[in-house]
């Protein structure tokens, strides 16, 4: 073998190895790129787990979360419903105090005419008695004048009589006969007394009725 072979051996020999170190210095870069992103790979993988771990625990709060509001909305819709029922009581009483609100003053209007009415006829009838009594009143005075003139007529009558029985036996027959008419008249004047007391004493009576 020529040197000049051997000298193009030895350059091809040193350009392999130049590729060789080349190649070793790439595959050593390489492994490092590689071990960097294995690491790289780690750490995004924990990173992951841990995303995932909190987005589980984020999901499983959130269900919570919704299944509380579902619990609270279900009652809100209870206690609205409730709240509801209630209204509907208060306005069905309402109305029931309303209508009867409504017949006690339709009762209450009755009552009030027929009490109305019931003073309306007790004032005639008071009046019609104060009539009544105003009459009776001058009836007694007219009658304790007229008793007062009966007595002093009955005291005459009386003078009367017994100045006639005192007359003379000549005159008996006559004297007899007037002294019949004085005693009918006498017996007429007491009949006139007693219906005037009689009057009297109704009267007394009507007054204290009217009174009570």
């Amino acid at each position: 073998m020529s040197e000049a072979q051997l000298a193009a051996k030895q350059q091809t020999l040193n350009h392999s190895q130049q590729l060789l170190s080349r190649a070793n210095q790439g595959q050593e870069l390489a492994n490092t790129k590689c071990a960097g992103l294995e690491q790289r790979l780690k750490q995004v993988t924990a990173e992951l787990g841990c995303l995932r771990q909190n987005a589980e625990s984020a999901r499983h709060s959130a269900e919570q979360r919704l299944r509380q509001r579902e619990r609270e909305h279900q009652q809100e819709l209870q206690e609205l419903a409730e709240q509801q029922s209630g209204y509907q009581m208060l306005e069905q009483e309402s109305r029931e105090a309303q209508s009867t609100a409504s017949h006690q003053i339709q009762q209450l209007q009755r009552e009030h005419l027929e009490l109305q009415a019931t003073v309306d006829k007790v004032t005639a009838q008071k009046q019609l008695v104060d009539r009544e009594l105003q009459e009776l009143e001058e009836k007694v005075d007219w009658a304790v004048g007229e008793l007062a003139a009966y007595q002093k007529r009955e005291a005459d009558l009386q003078r009367e009589k017994q100045l006639t029985l005192e007359k003379n036996s000549t005159c008996q027959g006559q004297s007899t006969q007037r002294l019949l008419q004085l005693e009918a008249q006498l017996t007429r004047m007491e009949q006139d007394l007693t219906w005037s007391q009689t009057s009297r004493e109704e009267m007394r009576g009507r007054q204290c009725f009217s009174s009570t």
